[in-house]
């Protein structure tokens, strides 16, 4: 059964996903070609957008020619080129990690350009637009809070990641390992509300204090059910 369910998500799906991708360009390109455009995307960040699609496009096609040369072409004709299989599998995990991390990088700057910009940089949360380089004008202060928390939560997580793989005659009880990592986000609606008092604009007698409070007491609800049924 494992080695089915193995052979479906890491040997079919990927390239099911690639051939509906492949097909779904050809007939978009072909029906309907003026609806390829990015034209809010471009005008905001054309830099980062030019760098993205093209590691993207250069890693994703070296990744295609690699499975179509390797998988089609029979190994007689690479024993006839003189072609050793440990030097054909070195060569294929080198280019293509170098592949990899090139589509990688380049579908991360395409889709920090739609986040970033869109909504981080000309949707801001307070205040108007801002550039990219407004990042450099923060305060020691602000860069050390924000790396100190993502590091924080970094080691949090891993922590919990150890401590629910430990030996079973070591391991925390089923009830605690289910709530240790839900309380992080408990900590931080409670910071919400009393350090950070991020709903202090909102009315009084409105609806929405009322359904932030009823949500938090659904979401405590659901932790202390789930320790309850994890004993």
């Amino acid at each position: 059964m494992s080695n089915t369910i193995n052979n479906a998500l890491f040997g079919w799906y990927p390239y099911l996903c690639l051939t509906i991708f492949l097909l779904g360009s050809l007939m978009r390109f072909d029906r309907e070609q003026y609806t390829w455009k990015t034209g809010s995307s471009q005008l905001l960040r054309r830099r980062q957008l030019r760098w993205g699609s093209n590691l993207f496009h250069v890693g994703i096609l070296a990744i295609f020619g690699g499975h179509f040369v390797g998988l089609l072409t029979p190994i007689w004709v690479f024993d006839a080129l003189g072609v050793s299989h440990g030097f054909k599998q070195g060569l294929a995990i080198t280019v293509g990690g170098i592949a990899g991390v090139a589509c990688f990088i380049g579908i991360a700057l395409l889709v920090s350009t739609l986040v970033l910009n869109l909504y981080f940089m000309n949707m801001a949360i307070s205040g108007g637009p801002i550039g990219f380089n407004a990042y450099f004008t923060g305060l020691p202060r602000q860069h050390f809070l924000g790396f100190g928390g993502g590091a924080l939560w970094a080691i949090g997580m891993l922590a919990s990641g150890l401590a629910m793989s430990g030996p079973a005659n070591v391991e925390l009880d089923a009830a605690l390992r289910t709530f240790i990592p839900l309380a992080s986000v408990a900590l931080a609606v409670f910071c919400g509300f009393v350090k950070w008092k991020e709903f202090s604009a909102a009315p009084k007698s409105g609806r929405i204090r009322t359904l932030v409070a009823l949500s938090t007491a659904f979401f405590l609800g659901g932790i202390a059910l789930l320790g309850l049924a994890a004993r």
